[in-house]
């Protein structure tokens, strides 16, 4: 194995390539510093291949290392022109984009390695100078579309920093042109060998300019803050002057504060640049969590409650798990946030007395629609509600009941102890009526001592069981008048659907029926409609 001069070079290029990976490392987080980490891993794998294509004798072996050599070549500018969108916008590149950019190192690398069946990358080889071991390739179609290609790249690249520049304040702008500057090194090495401008013909000096483009970027790193400060956190403090600005950097160290803040703050110093921004602000806050967030949080500025402030924190790396920085705004608040306490009392009393308005529509929507004696549903929605009932049951092909029962003799104790008794009876067998029947039963009051109760799903036996339930329940309640208790049987008629009707109303005229009948019995008991003729009957009570 021979030692050449070029080989050193490449020695020394991939030494360097390396110490400006470790520069870089700790910057990982700012926007760019990903795709710049993985461009100098791909010049590395370039520059490597180069050193043992040279120092190697063997023709296989030196094609098989400058195979090697484009799987770093290829993706060397893809990558740097990634790391400038990424540094240059402050924002994440969109994924696809990525992916766009490699497709044609992707398909050159393919070429590269199946050059020996097709010729279209490198046409033939030939040995050059002996002296520096020099394998001269001669290039294929494809690598003229290739270089092409990177230097489309390359301009693209070049053109966006330039565009930057312009726009840009200091120190800032330094940055950019250090890395404009760091960026033509390679272009013009790379013309010179692609256009056979070499000192031996045949040496691949493409690679040489990023020696000059590691050297830029270690004098950005020592001298112009690069990736250490935020090329667009001037631009938004400009845009929003109005506000308290604070920009932080990755180290939560001000990089960029305006009067506006530290008259805000009540910070007596002038330039609290570099210093943690703790020292500014007297309130403890979670950066991270705030930008993630992304909603203003208020900060009362004294005890008495009578200043306010508004402050918002945002990632200047809003796609990114590790924010290179943050920007927080700072508003004064306090006008309206007076104007925002006296609203909500207002608000406070207004709702309270929505609320009794809504208590007094709930008692009167009751009221319009229930017994005030007994509690009961009154006529109202009766209609309505057992038509919805019947529907049901033809739905779901099930029997539904109806009960309609009257106080045997109520005109009697009426006359004898007075109405008042009457409506204290009628009260208790309400109250009775409700313990007894279920949530989704229906139970009202037609008028006088007349109640009716509908059933779902109750055929005419479980319907008459619970009717002799209920009548033995009312006639165990007594009143007392006088020194007299009073009690009083009850006496009810079952109809059920589809037994004895097939509509309401004919299933009330047959419980009617079957109630009359009750009565003509004997009172105090339960009668069926399917047991009662339908000749008429005597209506007495």
């Amino acid at each position: 194995m021979v030692i050449l001069p070029h080989a050193i070079m490449y020695a020394i290029m991939f030494f360097f390539t390396w110490v400006i990976f470790f520069l870089a490392w700790s910057r990982r987080r700012t926007p760019g510093g990903v795709f710049l980490l993985c461009h100098l891993v791909a010049l590395s794998i370039w520059v490597f291949g180069l050193y043992f294509e040279a120092v190697s004798t063997s023709l296989n072996v030196k094609i098989l290392w400058s195979q090697i050599c484009y799987l770093g070549f290829t993706a060397t500018v893809p990558f740097y022109l990634l790391f400038v969108i990424e540094y240059t916008s402050q924002t994440k590149v969109k994924k696809y984009l990525p992916i766009v950019l490699f497709i044609v190192p992707f398909l050159t690398d393919i070429a590269a390695w199946t050059n020996q069946w097709h010729h279209l990358l490198w046409s033939g080889f030939y040995w050059g100078s002996t002296e520096y071991n020099i394998l001269v390739y001669q290039h294929g179609v494809l690598f003229f579309l290739h270089l092409i290609f990177i230097y489309t790249l390359a301009f693209v690249g070049l053109a966006i920093l330039a565009l930057r520049i312009l726009k840009s304040q200091p120190p800032f702008r330094s940055q950019l042109i250090i890395l404009l500057i760091s960026g033509l090194f390679p272009i013009v090495s790379g013309s010179l060998y692609a256009f056979n401008i070499n000192p031996i013909k045949g040496m691949d000096i493409s690679s040489f300019g990023f020696l000059l483009t590691d050297i830029s970027l270690a004098l950005g790193f020592a001298h112009f803050q690069l990736l250490d400060l935020v090329p667009v956190a001037r631009d938004t403090l400009i845009k929003r002057i109005q506000d308290g600005m604070i920009v932080l950097d990755w180290k939560n160290r001000i990089v960029e504060i305006n009067r506006n803040a530290l008259i805000l703050l009540n910070f007596s110093e002038p330039n609290p640049i570099g210093r943690s921004y703790q020292e500014v602000i007297p309130w403890p806050i979670e950066l991270e969590k705030l930008s993630r967030l992304n909603l203003p949080v208020e900060i009362s500025l004294d005890e008495d409650k009578r200043h306010y402030l508004e402050l918002q924190v945002s990632s200047l790396t809003p796609q990114s798990s590790t924010p290179s920085g943050y920007l927080i705004i700072l508003r004064d608040i306090s006008t309206r946030k007076l104007t925002e306490l006296k609203l909500k009392q207002a608000n406070e009393d207004l709702q309270n007395q929505i609320d009794r308005i809504n208590e007094l529509q709930i008692m009167l929507q009751h009221e319009a629609t229930h017994d005030s004696l007994t509690g009961l549903n009154n006529r109202r929605l009766s209609d309505e509600v057992l038509n919805n009932f019947l529907s049901a049951s033809k739905q779901r092909n099930q029997p539904f009941s109806i009960l309609v029962m009257d106080i045997d003799h109520f005109k009697e104790i009426n006359d004898q102890f007075g109405h008042q008794t009457g409506d204290n009876l009628l009260e208790e067998y309400g109250n009775a009526i409700r313990l007894a029947t279920r949530k989704n039963d229906y139970s009202s009051r037609l008028g006088g001592d007349e109640i009716l109760m509908a059933f779902q799903n109750m055929t005419i036996e479980e319907a008459a069981i619970k009717a002799g339930k209920i009548r033995q329940k009312l006639q165990m309640i007594t009143i007392e008048k006088d020194g007299n208790s009073i009690s009083a049987s009850v006496s009810i008629g079952i109809a059920t659907y589809p037994l004895n009707g097939t509509s309401v109303n004919e299933l009330i005229s047959w419980a009617d029926r079957a109630l009359y009948a009750a009565k003509d019995k004997g009172r105090n008991q339960v009668v069926l409609a399917s047991s009662v003729s339908r000749s008429p009957i005597n209506k007495g009570k």
